[in-house]
């Protein structure tokens, strides 16, 4: 089970140019057998898992006069890695882009998306580690209610590279699919609150997922 506390800031430099720092909070909770005792334990473990900078562009210019197009870049100035029990954080080695074209047709908003993540090789545990990349493909579908409530219906499949030490492969690639439902209530003009829940529809995916997250408008 894990546990993710995070914060985005977005600061809109002009009407095309929106630029953003996140950060992460990482609990992770791992439930066990002891059979010693015979009895259930777990161990909990809280770390400063990222802190992301990026930017988001949109285009004056429409894609075949009707969708409103997008791209955004950022990068982990620090990016958290547990491996082989040994954390050790990393700057400017995961990279994410992502392009999205935008349709408006009253009441529903339809997102497609594309997208990759990039990790450069490091070094931990004396281990030269080739994290996997990934490059995915999304749909996102809002569905306006009302001024006060909107609807998400969502769903991403990605394909996920191997993942190498020293040089030696030591897993497969695979593909990762999502399916995603999602409710908007705003609060007032400069707040709001969302909740997302997500369940897995491929092997390999997280099984299920639930964010909250709110919105406040400066």
């Amino acid at each position: 089970q894990q546990i993710v506390l995070g914060q985005t800031a977005m600061y809109g430099l002009n009407n095309n140019l929106d630029i953003f720092l996140s950060y992460s909070v990482l609990n992770d909770r791992i439930k066990y057998i002891d059979f010693s005792s015979n009895s259930s334990k777990s161990d909990n473990n809280t770390i400063f898992d990222s802190l992301f900078f990026g930017g988001n562009y949109t285009f004056d210019s429409l894609l075949f006069d009707e969708f409103q197009q997008s791209v955004s870049l950022q990068t982990a100035l620090l990016k958290n890695i547990n491996y082989q029990n040994e954390d050790k954080n990393y700057s400017l080695k995961d990279y994410n882009l992502k392009y999205s074209v935008k349709s408006f047709s009253d009441p529903l908003i339809t997102i497609l998306s594309l997208g990759t993540n990039q990790t450069l090789k490091r070094d931990i545990n004396h281990t030269n580690l080739d994290l996997p990349n990934s490059y995915m493909v999304g749909l996102d579908l809002f569905l306006i209610l009302n001024p006060n409530i909107s609807l998400n219906l969502n769903t991403e499949h990605s394909y996920q590279t191997s993942m190498k030490e020293d040089g030696v492969k030591v897993n497969n690639s695979t593909i990762l699919s999502t399916i995603g439902f999602g409710l908007t209530y705003n609060l007032s003009e400069k707040n709001a609150i969302t909740i997302d829940s997500s369940v897995g529809t491929s092997t390999n995916a997280p099984d299920s997922r639930l964010s909250f997250s709110l919105w406040h408008k400066f």
